[in-house]
């Protein structure tokens, strides 16, 4: 019960950063980012996933967003995201150390 209530909450901080991040932008430019929790069913999250690439290839360049995929410790959800990351162009594959790391970077810029 523990486990879960500490993976729930590194999520939501991990989004809440994320959605920080996003709104700074990086190098000075607005950044649009979308985060997908690898929790449930991994039929339905490869649908999502790919929903949400196909909505993303449509649009123009500029309004075009990354697609991060969280790992929440499901290794068969995890693989099929790494796997589908590697295939589609901006989508990418986070461990969730990986991401908070990410998030922890200074985006300043010189």
């Amino acid at each position: 019960m523990l486990g879960a209530i500490t993976g729930a909450v590194v999520i939501v901080t991990v989004l809440i950063l994320l959605a920080a991040r996003a709104v700074f932008g990086e190098k000075g430019r607005e950044a649009v980012i979308t985060v997908v929790p690898l929790r449930g069913e991994k039929r339905r999250l490869m649908r999502l996933i790919k929903a949400l690439y196909w909505e993303n290839r449509f649009k123009e360049s500029r309004y075009r967003r990354l697609i991060i995929l969280v790992s929440c410790g499901n290794r068969e959800n995890d693989i099929a995201a790494s796997e589908l990351a590697d295939e589609l162009e901006d989508v990418e594959f986070m461990q969730r150390f990986a991401a908070e790391k990410y998030i922890s970077e200074d985006t300043s810029g010189d």
